[in-house]
Formats: C-alpha cells, sequence, structure tokens
C-alpha cells in the first residue's frame, strides 16, 4: 500500500507540472531542461505564443546562479523549492581571521636618514666561490670565430656525403713507398679532387656577387693545423702536377703559412680528419668558394667476398646553392669516388 500511494503521488505532481505549461519544447531546450532538472513553469518564454527558446532556460540559469551568489542576511534559504537548482550549495561560513600561518603585518614607514636592517631568516647560507681562469684569446681564433659566424649565414649552403673505398689507394700508396716515393693520403684527395673539376669544368665556379665565375685555372685550398692554429694554403695548378710536385708544394706552403704568408682562392677547399679519428663532420663554405670537402678517418666494414673487410672514408660535401645544384653535386662526389676507388685507371699517378 505504501509503494502504490508513493507512485500516486509522483504521477499527480508529474501531471501538475505539464498542465501548467502544455506547448512543446525543442530538443535543445527539453535537453537543457532536463539535465539542469528545472520545471518548464518555472520560465519565462519569449518566443512565439510564449514558447521558452534555448535563451529563455540559459537567461533562468543565470538568474538562479546570481540570487545563489547574493550574501545571506536573514534566512539561510531565501530561494524557492520550485527554483532551487542541483548545482547550489550552502554558503561556505569563511572565518573572519586568518590562522596564524597566514597572518600577514605591515612593515613599520622607513625612518629618514637610517639604513633599514637587512631581515635575518635563520643561518645565513655560505657564498659558493666559482673558480675559473680567464683564457686570452689572440688575434688568428679572435678572428677565425668571427669569420666562421660569418661564413655560415652569409653562404646558402646544401649538403652531400658520401663513402669512397681506398683499397685501391693505399695499395698504390705501398707501391709508390716501395719505389721510394713518400707521399700521404692527402695528396691523393687533392689529386682526385683537382681531376674532379677538371671532368666537369661548370663546377669550378665561385660566386661572385652577383653571378657564378668560372675559374680558368684548377687551384685546392687546403686547411692546414700549424703551431700558430689552423690556416689554409693554395696548392695552384693541381690537376698538371705529380703526386711528389703536390707534397713538395705542400711542405714548402706550410711552412709559409707559418709565417703569415697564406693564400687564399680556388672553388674548393679540403679539410682532413684522419689525424683526429672524427668519422665525418659538416664544413663550413667560405664566400671564397663554392664547394668544401671534408675526409673523415679511414675505418674498415665488413662486407667483401669470403669474409674479408674493406677500408672507406666518409666525404661530406658542403656547396653553395647559387652556383652547383644538387645534380650537378652529386655528378661532382661520383667522380671523384670513381678516381679514388680506380687510381690508376682513372690517371691519377
Amino acid at each position: 500500500t505504501h509503494v502504490h500511494t508513493t507512485h500516486i503521488h509522483m504521477y499527480t505532481q508529474h501531471t501538475h507540472t505539464h498542465t501548467l505549461y502544455r506547448l512543446p519544447l525543442s530538443p535543445a531546450v527539453r535537453s537543457l531542461v532536463e539535465a539542469n532538472q528545472i520545471d518548464p513553469s518555472q520560465i519565462r518564454g519569449t518566443g512565439p505564443k510564449n514558447r521558452i527558446l534555448k535563451g529563455d532556460v540559459l537567461t533562468y540559469l543565470q538568474t538562479a546562479k546570481t540570487q545563489v551568489a547574493k550574501p545571506v542576511t536573514n534566512r539561510t534559504d531565501q530561494l524557492q523549492p520550485s527554483v532551487r537548482l542541483p548545482f547550489q550549495q550552502p554558503l561556505i561560513q569563511l572565518p573572519t581571521a586568518l590562522p596564524k600561518v597566514f597572518a600577514t603585518t605591515t612593515p613599520p614607514p622607513p625612518v629618514l636618514g637610517k639604513t633599514p636592517a637587512a631581515p635575518t631568516l635563520g643561518k645565513t647560507p655560505a657564498v659558493r666561490t666559482l673558480r675559473y681562469t680567464d683564457i686570452l684569446l689572440d688575434d688568428v681564433r679572435r678572428n677565425q670565430a668571427s669569420t666562421e659566424a660569418q661564413w655560415k649565414f652569409s653562404v646558402p649552403s646544401c649538403y652531400a656525403t658520401m663513402e669512397c673505398s681506398v683499397d685501391a689507394l693505399l695499395e698504390l700508396k705501398d707501391t709508390l713507398q716501395g719505389e721510394g716515393v713518400k707521399v700521404d693520403m692527402s695528396v691523393f684527395f687533392i689529386k682526385a679532387v683537382a681531376l674532379t673539376l677538371e671532368r666537369l669544368p661548370g663546377a669550378n665556379s665561385i660566386w661572385d656577387g652577383t653571378q657564378p665565375k668560372r675559374l680558368s685555372s684548377v687551384d685546392v685550398s687546403v686547411d692546414m693545423e700549424t703551431k700558430n692554429g689552423p690556416f689554409s694554403i693554395l696548392v695552384k695548378d693541381v690537376n698538371t702536377r705529380s703526386l711528389l710536385d703536390i707534397s713538395s708544394m705542400m711542405q714548402k706552403l706550410s711552412e709559409d703559412a707559418v709565417k703569415g704568408k697564406a693564400q687564399h682562392g680556388g672553388s674548393v677547399n679540403l679539410s682532413f680528419l684522419g689525424p683526429y679519428g672524427v668519422r665525418e663532420y659538416t664544413p663550413t663554405i667560405s664566400p671564397s668558394h663554392s664547394t668544401s670537402l671534408a675526409i673523415g678517418a679511414l675505418r674498415t666494414i665488413p662486407g667483401l667476398p669470403g669474409g674479408g673487410v674493406s677500408r672507406v672514408v666518409t666525404t661530406t660535401m658542403a656547396y653553395d646553392a647559387r652556383v652547383l645544384d644538387y645534380e650537378m653535386a652529386c655528378r661532382w662526389l661520383e667522380e671523384m669516388k670513381k678516381t679514388i676507388e680506380s687510381p690508376a685507371a682513372q690517371g691519377l699517378l
């Protein structure tokens, strides 16, 4: 009997609600009403024939929130039960005095002519002393750093990398050494680069500020490390010189570089990283060149038939995009690789 009576009461209340508001509700309005448990009869409709619109429901909700936010003076519940919403919570009475940990004090006004004492917060931590030594840069190092930064941002650079087998080159070097001709590995690469430029004359060009300019001679710039720092030497007409002649010329130019008589020119600059064990690195192009080539350290890799190994080096090329396109750069590396891997057939002697 008790359950039946409750059911009748709920049905009566539901019927009473719909008798107060008979107009149909739109899906948006019905969703808002059901989500917030609002009696539609409490909302003032502003649509045709006093129909409730979505904006009417939002206005009603905003008004209800405003009423809840108002301070309660006499009664703890001034809103009618019919307009109370589920999100309405009883107001929390905050304490009139803050706890001691949050209490603030106003500092006394400063006294003219008297320096205020620094606040003491326990024991003052010890000051950590940094130990260092100033290193004075000489003019060479300072100019080198400034120049490298200028080059990096003034030349539009692109890059390409290729591995070259040096097995045949090392055999040729041993053969020449047995005949009494001692030349360094760098000499073979310098001659191979010169032969590459001779076969690709369009790559032997530089940027003169407005357009590419093709050079008439094949000159190769080489970075050298001396006791006074790094210098660049210029080996001229490399394509017409023998390996022994190039080696002797490099020795003389290195001595001149130590004395400050370094020369610049050519379309390509070479740097060798073998003595430092560096596998590869990306070089920087000088505005006076269109190509910069970095030769990495020699290393061995497996892969030969019969379980043998091959000795290779990694060559990284940076080129000026205003002078060389990617096709010319790839042909440049391919031609040099062919000369390095088949030195006798390509006329490296």
